[in-house]
């Protein structure tokens, strides 16, 4: 069962294997299913990252400064009570919009998904690509590009990513 709002994950892909099985895949979840034995084989899922903390600092404080404006015209007789509780109200959808974003940069191969989550490489934390073996529903490899919108492909034979970056530098990783 799906018990958190952030899990919520519908399948975009689903592809039957050589042995048979079944592979579910959402955005950020993959599910391994045996049509044999009726049952989930595995189940994975990695999360999707959302904004940082600066960003959300500062959207606190716009939405803050936005609803102390509507505030300030109402006293001040500039607008009507129905305007600024819309112009409040807007404020915070706006604010709930950008709280529940979640970045996504799924693709897949013939062997492997990649999934946009958080990594940790040589220390390093930050946003990255993970590899995950579809038969198996392991992670076969992972990147840490420290890129929420990456642009990059996928050569499955080789097992190789080729990333190309803000300042159009492609970098090839293996993955294998």
């Amino acid at each position: 069962t799906v018990s958190d709002k952030g899990r919520l994950d519908i399948p975009v892909n689903v592809s039957k294997l050589e042995n048979g099985k079944i592979v579910v895949r959402g955005k950020q979840h993959l599910l391994g299913f045996d049509p044999t034995t009726q049952s989930i084989a595995w189940s994975t899922y990695y999360p999707a990252p959302g904004s940082a903390g600066w960003e959300m600092g500062i959207m606190i404080a716009l939405t803050a400064a936005q609803g102390l404006q509507a505030n300030a015209s109402y006293a001040s007789g500039q607008s009507s009570l129905s305007s600024a509780s819309s112009d409040i109200s807007r404020s915070l959808d706006q604010f709930n919009k950008f709280q529940n974003k979640r970045y996504a940069a799924t693709k897949s191969g013939r062997e492997l998904v990649y999934i946009l989550t958080r990594v940790e490489e040589g220390g390093s934390k930050g946003v990255g690509l993970m590899a995950i073996d579809v038969a198996t529903g392991e992670a076969a490899g992972q990147v840490l590009l420290k890129d929420k919108d990456p642009e990059y492909a996928v050569d499955d034979v080789m097992g190789r990513l080729f990333y190309v970056s803000s300042t159009s530098e492609i970098t090839a990783y293996n993955l294998r």
